[in-house]
């Protein structure tokens, strides 16, 4: 099996699903810390995301001969909410994540983050952190102790990637944590649509006049950053953002369709499934 699996063949397929054991890790960049789970863990499925294009490839050359590791692009709190079905995730390991340094309210791990990974994790489930700054950890940390849905277990030092030698070769320190989930949150009732066509009857005059188009729904933004035609077909470049997470994709206009292009994420969240049906449908 091809080593990048889209999101749309992980739905289809059902393959989070039918996994027994399955970790994932978010933020996987170069691949080498896929390689260490699938050497201690042969058994289970071993799964990486990361939105680097430069990343996935180094990392889909490392795990080429390894039968149960693969990747796909995303971004983490979209894919967790999106893809990874309740109850299926065994580990989540985050390790070494962009602090956003002056920007703290970019970074992946919140409240929020917290209460979805402890929709997709079995019962006693592990999440698996580290980092090298310890504003970071210590939220983390408290964020962990607030959740009435983990524990906190014992830190782990075995995180041997390209990043903890850099620090400590650097002479900086790292921290870690693991937590342990205890009790389920109630069923989140997130719903998605694939890839699939929604009959449009939008005239193009009216396609071009939409640049810059903003919405503002049920607490979600949605806004058409760029409109491109050539011979008749039209692209949308679109942002997407609901809570703490956002996704920029692009629609196709075509013969009286408009389609979302697979270079992602291939799915409607019913948010934006609604957007798209109140404008173009």
């Amino acid at each position: 099996m091809k080593k990048f699996v889209t999101p749309r063949e992980i739905i289809e397929n059902r393959l989070f699903e039918e996994s027994g054991n399955l970790i994932l890790e978010i933020g996987c960049g170069n691949g080498e810390f896929l390689v260490q789970l699938h050497e201690a863990k042969p058994d289970a499925l071993i799964f990486g995301i990361d939105i680097s294009n430069f990343a996935l490839r180094k990392a889909i050359s490392r795990i080429k001969n390894l039968k149960r590791a693969f990747v796909t692009k995303s971004e983490g709190r979209w894919f967790l909410t999106w893809i990874v079905p309740e109850g299926t995730l065994t580990e989540t390991y985050v390790l070494f994540p962009d602090p956003w340094p002056g920007r703290e309210k970019r970074r992946l791990i919140d409240e929020n983050f917290i209460n979805t990974l402890a929709q997709k994790l079995k019962n006693n489930g592990s999440f698996f952190f580290a980092t090298d700054v310890e504003d970071y950890f210590l939220s983390v940390k408290r964020s962990i102790e607030k959740s009435p849905f983990f524990r906190l277990t014992t830190g782990t030092d075995a995180f041997y990637t390209k990043y903890e030698r850099k620090w400590k070769s650097m002479g900086k320190k790292t921290f870690s944590l693991s937590a342990e989930k205890v009790e389920s949150p109630p069923p989140g009732h997130f719903k998605v649509y694939l890839n699939k066509p929604i009959k449009t009857s939008i005239k193009p005059s009216t396609l071009e006049k939409l640049k810059g188009l903003e919405l503002r729904t049920e607490g979600n933004f949605f806004k058409i950053l760029e409109v491109y035609r050539d011979n008749g077909k039209f692209l949308l470049k679109t942002v997407f953002r609901m809570k703490n997470m956002g996704q920029k994709q692009f629609f196709r206009i075509e013969n009286g369709e408009i389609d979302l292009l697979p270079v992602q994420l291939e799915i409607f969240p019913d948010p934006l499934f609604r957007i798209i049906k109140s404008l173009f449908g």
